[in-house]
């Protein structure tokens, strides 16, 4: 799925697909931090354990949205988070990083992409850390 506008439409149509996709590309969709917010708490609720990749590549997230990301990062193998401005928000990107290091027993994460999304070199500094101490590959540019 792909270029969701309406949260509420976007969510009641993934209810039917939980079962049969290993893949989510919600790309080019406008999330906000209430929307990633409503993401996650639909995919608990749905019981998305099956699903391994999530897309949210250019859905112009800000650097709230991202630290709500953290929330459904530990069920994931990847998530692409690419081409979304993230610069300005270090404190949400280390909340983030902090997700990312957060002992899960569910937890899968082992690549997470953030090219092109603007973040400062402090950041990116703690992000490689928390990859390579976790042993997640995460891209940066």
């Amino acid at each position: 799925m792909s270029f969701c506008f309406h949260l509420r439409v976007s969510l009641s149509s993934l209810k039917t697909l939980s079962c049969r996709v290993p893949n989510l590309n919600l790309q080019g969709g406008q999330f906000t931090a209430d929307g990633i917010r409503q993401l996650a708490k639909y995919l608990r609720r749905h019981d998305w354990d099956r699903i391994r990749s999530l897309s949210l590549r250019a859905c112009k997230l800000d650097p709230a949205a991202l630290a709500e990301a953290g929330e459904i990062v530990s069920g994931l193998e990847t998530l692409d988070l690419s081409y979304n401005n993230l610069s300005g928000g270090d404190a949400d990107v280390r909340n983030f990083a902090a997700s990312l290091a957060a002992p899960a027993d569910d937890k899968r994460i082992r690549f997470v992409d953030l090219r092109h999304c603007r973040l400062s070199d402090p950041c990116k500094r703690v992000l490689s850390d928390v990859g390579r101490k976790e042993k997640i590959e995460v891209k940066m540019w």
